[in-house]
Parts: C-alpha cells; sequence; structure tokens
C-alpha cells in the first residue's frame, strides 16, 4: 500500500534506525524523517511531487552522510566496502541503484522548487535526468507532455526504487550484525562514526540548533524577555559571539574541531565515546542525533552557562 510505503510513512525508517542501534547504541541512519502523509484524494501528479519531495528531506536533511560516505564509494572508504559476505557485484548493485535514485530525487526536486530554466546547462540537465528516467519507467513522453496515467506510473516505479534502497541497507545491516566481534566489525562501525563526525562538522547549524535551545534557556533563567524583532539565530549567534569570544564566521569551531582533521576533532572524540558517557552514569546509551543530548554536552560549557545565569558577564 502507498500509505505505507517509505515514500509517505516513517516506521520504516524507524525500524532501520532500531538496527543500526543493535549495531552499536551510538548510531543512527535517519534522523526525525517525518513524510507528508499520502491521500487517495490527490492526484497522481501531486503524490509523485510529495514523495520525491519526502525522499528528499530523508536522504539530504535526515542522513545525507547514508548515500554520500556509506553506500556510495569516494575517497572515503564506504561502509559496503568492508562488509562481509557481500559479493563485489552485490556491492556495485548496490552503489548504483543508491547513485541512480539520489540523483533522479535530486533533479526532480530542483525542477519543482527552483527555477529551471532550460537556458542554462545545468538546470537543462535536470530535465535530462528526468526525461532518462520516464524511459526507464517505460514512459514515452516526455516531462512536458505526461499525462495523469504517466504520474501514477513514475510514482509507483519511484516507490519500487526507494523501497528496494531501504532493503538494501537493512541488508548491509544484517550482514555487518552478523559478524559482531570481528576486524571488520570494528572498522565498520568506526568507519560510520566517522561519517557522522564528518556530517556533524560540516555542517555547524546542527549545532547552533543545539545552542539556540540554551540561549532560551539562558533567557528564561535570566528572566529577560526575546526580542522578537530578530531571528533566533541572529539572537543565538549574538549571543556566542559576546559571550564566548568566538569568531563569527567560524564560531563552531570551539565546540566541533577541525573540519580537515576529523579523527581528531572534538565532535568525533565525543561519539567514540559516547557509549562509555553513559555507562559512567548507569544509563542506557541513546544514538547520537542532532536533537539528543549529544551537542549539549559536547558544549557542556555553554550548557552550564544557560543554567546559571548569575555568571553572565553580558545580556542579550
Amino acid at each position: 500500500m502507498m500509505d505505507t510505503s517509505v515514500c509517505f510513512d516513517s516506521r520504516t525508517i524507524e525500524a532501520l534506525n532500531e538496527k543500526a542501534q543493535k549495531v552499536d547504541p551510538r548510531l543512527y541512519l535517519f534522523a526525525y524523517y517525518e513524510p507528508k502523509e499520502f491521500s487517495q484524494n490527490d492526484d497522481p501528479r501531486f503524490s509523485f511531487w510529495k514523495a520525491i519531495v519526502n525522499l528528499y528531506g530523508l536522504f539530504w536533511d535526515c542522513g545525507p552522510f547514508v548515500h554520500k560516505s556509506l553506500l556510495i564509494c569516494s575517497a572515503n572508504e564506504p561502509l559496503l566496502n568492508i562488509l562481509p559476505d557481500v559479493s563485489w557485484d552485490v556491492k556495485k548493485e548496490i552503489v548504483y541503484r543508491c547513485r541512480n535514485l539520489t540523483r533522479v530525487i535530486s533533479s526532480f526536486r530542483s525542477i519543482l522548487c527552483h527555477n529551471n530554466s532550460q537556458e542554462l546547462a545545468l538546470n537543462k540537465e535536470n530535465f535530462d535526468v528526468a526525461n532518462n528516467w520516464l524511459s526507464h519507467c517505460g514512459i514515452v513522453r516526455c516531462y512536458e507532455e505526461l499525462t495523469n496515467e504517466d504520474w501514477q506510473q513514475m510514482l509507483i516505479q519511484l516507490n519500487k526504487e526507494a523501497t528496494q534502497i531501504v532493503q538494501d541497507i537493512d541488508y548491509c545491516l544484517d550482514s555487518l550484525i552478523s559478524c559482531r566481534g570481528s576486524v571488520r566489525f570494528k572498522v565498520a562501525c568506526e568507519t560510520w562514526m566517522l561519517a557522522i563526525a564528518r556530517y556533524y562538522l560540516t555542517n555547524p547549524d546542527l549545532l547552533l540548533n543545539a545552542m539556540s535551545e540554551l540561549y532560551l534557556m539562558f533567557l528564561d533563567n535570566s528572566k529577560i524577555r526575546r526580542n522578537y524583532n530578530a531571528s533566533l539565530r541572529v539572537l543565538t549567534m549574538n549571543w556566542l559571539v559576546s559571550n564566548f569570544h568566538v569568531d563569527r564566521n567560524n564560531w563552531y569551531k570551539q565546540w566541533l574541531g577541525d573540519q580537515n582533521n576529523v579523527e581528531n576533532s572534538r565532535v568525533y572524540k565525543l561519539i567514540t565515546g559516547w557509549q562509555s558517557y553513559w555507562e559512567k552514569r548507569n544509563l542506557i546509551c541513546e544514538p547520537v542525533m542532532p536533537a539528543s543530548s549529544f551537542f549539549l554536552v559536547l558544549a557542556n560549557d555553554v550548557y552550564q552557562f544557560a543554567q546559571n545565569p548569575s555568571r553572565a558577564f553580558f545580556l542579550q
């Protein structure tokens, strides 16, 4: 059923995350997938576009390191290359499917969400990708001439390909779990943690979200009213610059570390020591997801400052 498809429903993704945590409690694949729901009353064109937006959110917003690092052969050794009992032919098929699907999603999403004049070469390429995929679906018409039946066929094919990628990931997880305790298992987990660390290092807005929560905590504990004439982003940044003397252009380095030296970064060191952090407190380890306590622990000095406003020497 389309309403339970990964294109419109988060339960299969939640199941993947649960299995990822069976590999290692620190790990996850996709964070906070909240797809727009499928409706039988929607026409197939609208449902297709909704699925594209949902899948873009899944692969680019919820867990971009999955297709950029773990399932794609790149300069960094991907998870696929070190999985046991997976033939090279199978690995190549998974990489091929993942690359093709994410390219199709990206191109269709660009067509929908941006001013894609075909007068520009890079925009035209998005339409070329879309039209090539239509041929793959068995549709003879070009994008501009699609019928309702075509859109329905496209939705079915998109769901089929997205479901296959989910099955590929599930297969990889099972293969990894089967070799627990081996050198390959250890290397795979390290590769995965490096991928998450690299994602956090290159996306400081994830840390800024946590900092914004701390800024609001600071205001609440200080009994200070927020200035609603400025955005929370700007207010948080001003607060960090004023109180922690960081450079506005690379403010995050103090807490995350150096983007060019992932293995020695603060964020990677905390990820690798995350399970020990919880064991010392006799608590169950939670995955290092963006809205978990991970960034609050990473920026503990800011957390302590927000909890104790009397220490403040500058009030925003």
